[in-house]
């Protein structure tokens, strides 16, 4: 017997029926969707999880101070994710003599990021901003492959890796988004080439591992990347911000299956990994503000940006980002600055459960769709599993949840409308629980939702 489980109220699932019309109205369903737990069936193996993009920029600025710190690391906690990306700049660590110092502002709080995720077994890229737009010069160095601004680099990194012993630190990225910062990439090759012979001299390579190209909206650039540097590209990298409209189609499972094709073409490259390393809505963006980020549909995008991502064989998904306190006029994170008390936007909880129910290790399962409205991803880890399913059809909808592991309590939580200004023990309240009687159950899903199911404590 198929267990059915609806996620909505009597009085909506009520309200449908309701009609002045006597003749009877057959309703077609669609073909079922199935979401089928196989442990045979792993269309991702490698998974180093999702993240943030977490920067420290602007902390000084905003007055972060302990207790700020204190209540970040606690969400940070909540969230449990193992893997961020966070940028540095030389002139953080170079005075106006060129000295290396460790004693700026900046400084300090990228290292207290750096210690945390030291501390919490969190896989940090670091990214090495680039020195080309004007707001990143440093003492008249203005060309990335200049070699004193290569040099800085090089003491940095050697200052992390090998003196401060930073484990945390995994993956290097040079320059962000080079089409934009640079344009040249011949420019950007040679300061790529020279970064990676000092960095192996100073033993920070095999370390960590050199990450590129990290560009945005340009797959020349990707594509030159792998024809020219790919013995010495540990693993691959790009930005894509999605349109409403191209995600509802599939766009981001279309983008990222193109990418890992173009990456695999070379044998040597089919064991690399593939990040996302920034990731987030291109409809009302500009650079400090996205005029959709406080919506409930913010959070659906993610939830469905992250299902086609892992769907097609990411092996992490960082998101553009943690909180608005790291940058100056910035709205873009999980969370609004300290002005605003750290008020929590709805994309929070959706990021965050992703990050936590789909960890750094899991596998991810092949989730065959012949649907257009539903979409799915599912991961096993050890002896549990997660599920995240995104109605964007206004209707509801429903799909099939099967398989051998269906033999314990399951945890679920649906969103389906704003949840502003709610706490993480608000939420928690919303979380529920169901024991299947057998190893098939028919859920409903209401329109414009998602929901998470695991069998993983959410709390």
């Amino acid at each position: 017997m198929i267990k059915n489980i609806r996620f909505i109220t009597f009085f909506i699932f009520s309200f449908g029926y309701i009609s002045g019309c006597s003749t009877e109205i057959i309703k077609k369903e669609p073909v079922p969707f199935i979401i089928n737990i196989d442990t045979t069936k792993i269309s991702s193996k490698n998974f180093r999880g999702l993240g943030f993009e977490w920067d420290a920029r602007n902390y000084f600025n905003m007055k972060i101070d302990d207790n700020d710190y204190k209540m970040i690391f606690e969400r940070a906690k909540w969230m449990n994710f193992k893997i961020i990306r966070t940028m540095m700049q030389v002139k953080w660590a170079f005075d106006e003599n060129d000295d290396f110092i460790t004693s700026s502002n900046e400084f300090y709080n990228l290292t207290k990021i750096l210690d945390y995720c030291e501390e919490n077994e969190i896989s940090v890229i670091i990214q090495e901003w680039g020195i080309e737009p004007e707001w990143l010069n440093h003492n008249k160095l203005n060309k990335v492959d200049e070699s004193k601004y290569l040099d800085m680099i090089i003491k940095y990194m050697d200052y992390f890796v090998n003196k401060k012993n930073y484990s945390c630190i995994k993956y290097f990225g040079f320059v962000n988004e080079p089409n934009y910062e640079v344009g040249d990439y011949q420019r950007w090759k040679r300061g790529f080439e020279y970064l990676y012979n000092g960095f192996e001299k100073k033993g920070v390579i095999p370390k960590i591992k050199f990450m590129a190209p990290g560009q945005s909206n340009n797959d020349e650039w990707f594509k030159n990347s792998i024809n020219d540097l790919s013995s010495q590209i540990g693993l691959f990298d790009v930005h894509i911000y999605e349109w409403k409209k191209d995600l509802l189609v599939g766009g981001i499972y279309y983008k990222t299956k193109d990418f890992i094709s173009i990456k695999d073409f070379k044998k040597e490259n089919r064991e690399k990994l593939f990040f996302i390393s920034e990731a987030g809505m291109r409809d009302g963006q500009n650079a400090e503000i996205n005029e959709n980020i406080d919506s409930f549909d913010y959070a659906q995008f993610m939830a469905d940006y992250g299902c086609q991502a892992l769907n097609a064989g990411a092996n992490s998904v960082l998101a553009w980002m943690l909180d608005d306190n790291s940058h100056p006029d910035f709205q873009w994170g999980a969370w609004k600055n300290k002005q605003k008390q750290f008020s929590l936007r709805p994309w929070f909880y959706t990021w965050g459960l992703f990050a936590k129910l789909f960890p750094q290790g899991a596998d991810i399962i092949k989730i065959n769709s012949t649907s257009i409205d539903l979409r799915a991803t599912a991961a096993l880890y050890k002896n549990e599993f997660s599920v995240c399913v995104v109605n964007n059809s206004s209707s509801e909808n429903f799909f099939y949840l099967k398989g051998d592991v269906l033999n314990q309590k399951l945890y679920y939580i649906t969103f389906m409308e704003d949840n502003l200004n709610e706490s993480i023990s608000e939420i928690e309240k919303k979380v529920l629980t169901i024991s299947p009687t057998n190893q098939e159950m028919k859920i409903y899903l209401p329109g414009k939702s998602h929901i998470f199911l695991t069998t993983m404590r959410i709390k």
